[in-house]
């Protein structure tokens, strides 16, 4: 009995011992200090516009989400995806999961260095939408507005073209300690509110919702490549197109007329005819949504759907 306890006493000191070294906690472990960032190579970030202040660049938002970043990765060869999930719109309709994109072999005199994001900060971010129908990126995909990023918990960390905002701003200063996230929100959005909407692709995939969201549909020949032609890139993989209109099955379109389209690469061919779902009948067309390329063999589905 006495060595029971004995070997019961050695056992309780050895867990009190291991404990105060380290081996056993029974406390809550620190969360890593996570960081969401580029992760190429190169570390120069393209700014989409400078030279101006903070507010003149709010002047291009099309959206302001706040929001936590959940994970970062290289998007192709030059780019960085940043995944961010949205807490709460400013401006605009962001869905509560978007993709926002870097190019990290831009070198800009004013947005050196890298950019990281810590996943347990809430941040305000000024956004441009990425609208283009035949791009690669996401469908909720964005740029960053001049770097912007003000840090919602701590906004002397904010940053503007990757140095501090409050070099940038005429107005506010980040680093006055009773500047609070609601004045600086409340401020985002009185610059931005005014700014017009953005015209955006039609989301849907389904046929009668593109075929009634866009204002021409046309039966078109692919007649040549365009003598101007695109550099194939991480952003997109497109061609040139001049096509003449064979017949104009929504919208007033002359028959005969030629346009040139971008088409995705290998997607249609010299010779051939398509069906394409288009937002203007000028020179140029572009795509109303990402599927707005149709085959000779949906004819009557189409005109059916136009018909009623």
């Amino acid at each position: 009995m006495k060595r029971k306890r004995i070997t019961m006493l050695i056992s309780v000191i050895s867990v009190l011992v291991l404990t105060a070294w380290g081996i056993f906690d029974s406390s809550e472990p620190e969360r890593p200090n996570v960081l969401c960032s580029s992760v190429l190579e190169s570390r120069e970030i393209n700014a989409t516009h400078g030279g101006g202040t903070f507010e003149d660049a709010l002047g291009f938002a099309t959206d302001v989400v706040i929001a936590q970043c959940v994970g970062s990765r290289p998007f192709g060869r030059t780019l960085t995806e940043f995944e961010f999930e949205v807490s709460e719109r400013v401006k605009g309709n962001a869905a509560d999961r978007i993709f926002i994109y870097v190019n990290n072999t831009l070198v800009s005199s004013y947005a050196p260095g890298n950019i990281s994001f810590n996943t347990e900060t809430e941040y305000l971010l000024p956004l441009q939408r990425l609208t283009s129908p035949n791009w690669n990126t996401h469908e909720d995909g964005f740029f960053f507005l001049d770097n912007i990023v003000i840090d919602l918990d701590d906004l002397s960390q904010s940053t503007m073209r990757n140095d501090s905002l409050n070099d940038h701003s005429e107005v506010l200063d980040f680093n006055d300690d009773s500047l609070t996230r609601e004045t600086i929100i409340a401020y985002v959005d009185t610059l931005t509110r005014d700014n017009p909407p953005v015209r955006d692709i039609i989301r849907s995939e389904n046929i009668k919702d593109i075929i009634n969201g866009s204002p021409y549909v046309l039966v078109v020949e692919i007649n040549e490549l365009s003598s101007t032609q695109p550099t194939p890139s991480d952003w997109a993989d497109t061609e040139f197109y001049n096509v003449t209109i064979v017949e104009a099955l929504k919208g007033s379109a002359r028959i005969g007329a030629e346009l040139t389209i971008v088409f995705r690469s290998g997607t249609v061919f010299l010779g051939e005819q398509h069906i394409v779902a288009v937002d203007r009948n000028y020179s140029w067309s572009s795509f109303t949504s990402r599927n707005s390329l149709f085959s000779m063999d949906q004819l009557d589905e189409i005109i059916e759907i136009i018909d009623n």
